[in-house]
C-alpha cells in the first residue's frame, strides 16, 4: 500500500507529523483522508473509453472511423476514432499527474493537478493554515508523494489510399498515458480512439498564449 504522509495542522504551537498506512485506516478514515487528496493520488484503477468493440472492429472501422483529413474546428474535445500508420514512437517516460508539496512554514502538504507536458510549478503555500496565520509559507516539490504515470507521445499519418494522389499525408500527434504506453512500433497500422485536443501554450510557452492558432493532438483512450 502507498504510505500517505498525513501532516496535521499547528496545534498549542508544535507541529505533529503522522505517518499512516492505507490498509490500516477504518472507512470512515479513510473518506475523511480522501475529501483532502486529489482522486488521482488514491485512485487504483484506469477508465477506458472505446466507440468500437473489438469483435466489430474489421466490420465498422471504415464506417466509424474519421479521415485525418476531416478534422477540423468543431471537432475539438470530441471523442473520435482514427486509422493512421505510426511514424514515430517515442520512449516511455514519467509524467507528473498531480505533483505535491510540503509547506515548511505549517507543515501541510498541497496538491497540484497537472495537465499539460509543461507546468508552472507552486511557489507559496495556499493551505488554510496559512491563510489563516497570514503567512507565505515556501513549498518545495515532494516527489515521493507525487504521482506519476506512464507516458509515451505517438506520430501517426493517414494510410495511403485515404489522401488525394500526389498530395503529402496528413500527420497528427498522439499522447499515450498509463496501460496504453508500448502498443505498437513504428509501421504499424492502427486503430484509437480518443479525444482531439490544442496543444495550449503554458509554462515556459506563457509567452506564446495569446496566439491564435494552436497545434493538436489527440489524447488516446
Amino acid at each position: 500500500h502507498r504510505i500517505l504522509n498525513v501532516l496535521t495542522n499547528v496545534q498549542n504551537n508544535t507541529q505533529h507529523n503522522f505517518d499512516f498506512t492505507w490498509g490500516n485506516l477504518n472507512s470512515e478514515q479513510r473518506e475523511k483522508l480522501k475529501s483532502k487528496l486529489p482522486p488521482e493520488i488514491y485512485r487504483k484503477y484506469e477508465i477506458i473509453f472505446s466507440s468500437i468493440s473489438s469483435s466489430d472492429v474489421k466490420s465498422n472501422i471504415k464506417k466509424e472511423s474519421t479521415n485525418l483529413r476531416e478534422l477540423r474546428a468543431n471537432r475539438i474535445g470530441s471523442f473520435i476514432t482514427v486509422v493512421g500508420i505510426v511514424v514515430r514512437v517515442s520512449e516511455i517516460r514519467p509524467f507528473l499527474q498531480v505533483a505535491s508539496y510540503a509547506c515548511e512554514e505549517c507543515g501541510n502538504e498541497v496538491y497540484q493537478k497537472v495537465n499539460s507536458k509543461v507546468f508552472l510549478p507552486l511557489t507559496e503555500c495556499k493551505s488554510e493554515t496559512c491563510i489563516r496565520n497570514k503567512s507565505i509559507g515556501k513549498i518545495f516539490l515532494n516527489t515521493r508523494s507525487s504521482k506519476f504515470v506512464n507516458f509515451q507521445e505517438l506520430k501517426i499519418q493517414e494510410p495511403p489510399g485515404d489522401g488525394p494522389p500526389g498530395h503529402v499525408p496528413r500527420s497528427i500527434n498522439v499522447f499515450c498515458f498509463g496501460n496504453n504506453v508500448n502498443k505498437c512500433t513504428s509501421g504499424d497500422i492502427i486503430v484509437l480512439s480518443g479525444i482531439f485536443l490544442p496543444n495550449v501554450a503554458s509554462g515556459s510557452n506563457m509567452s506564446f498564449k495569446g496566439r491564435l492558432i494552436h497545434d493538436t493532438y489527440i489524447e488516446c483512450y
